[in-house]
């Protein structure tokens, strides 16, 4: 299997996700205790004024989340103006989360996102903030990895990779809704497994013209 163009920068990579404050954005108090630490900062985009933008940057928030409840919702001139007001007051990176699917509450399951709750979808919108913004890196916080095709995941990777000059990071991450799993016919209980062989998969696509791999889930012939 080939790839139309490789990673040759293999700057694409597999990242931890980062640290959140709260739910509702960081606070100033977060944002030092997260600091102290030695923590990365991310601030969630909400509907708040520049100004408090740019006190949480110079208190120390380098990254920027967005969140489709919170920011823009269908409005694509939203999330531009928020990306790039961002940018421009110094923000190192954007993540953009990820979920197909929510799920209701039923019986030993209460889920922390509901169907009331929408996501913007991860790759496309990356792609849509590669267009509009000029330095600021761009992050899937994090993208639930088994739930997806590996070759797809690739592709789409290595494409706003080449779209935004090299400023494509994919975070991933395996997950907790189970239900969704089921809705996208994935597998739960394999879910870990399928991530690392998913992360060799990944690297050898992005650094080789041609591969050949043999696994539990993946078979590739040139």
């Amino acid at each position: 299997m080939r790839m139309m163009k490789k990673l040759g920068t293999a700057r694409a990579v597999i990242v931890q996700p980062s640290i959140y404050g709260t739910d509702n954005g960081c606070t100033m108090d977060a944002v030092d205790q997260l600091k102290g630490n030695g923590r990365g900062v991310v601030v969630t985009a909400l509907d708040a004024p520049t100004s408090e933008l740019d006190a949480l940057h110079k208190r120390g928030a380098r990254g920027f989340r967005i969140n489709a409840q919170s920011v823009g919702e269908a409005d694509p001139a939203k999330i531009r103006d928020w990306a790039q007001a961002a940018e421009d007051l110094g923000y190192d990176h954007i993540e953009v989360p990820d979920h197909v699917f929510g799920a209701t509450a039923r019986a030993n399951f209460n889920p922390v996102y509901t169907e009331k709750d929408a996501f913007h979808e991860t790759f496309t919108t990356m792609a849509f903030l590669a267009g509009v913004t000029k330095k600021a890196v761009l992050a899937s916080g994090v993208l639930i990895l088994p739930q997806r095709q590996t070759g797809v995941v690739a592709k789409q990777t290595a494409e706003i990779d080449i779209l935004s000059a090299g400023r494509m990071r994919l975070g991933i991450g395996v997950g907790w809704n189970h239900v969704e799993y089921e809705s996208l016919n994935a597998t739960w209980n394999t879910r870990g497994a399928m991530q690392a062989e998913q992360i060799e998969v990944l690297r050898r696509l992005w650094t080789e013209d041609l591969v050949t791999f043999k696994g539990k889930f993946h078979t590739l012939d040139n």
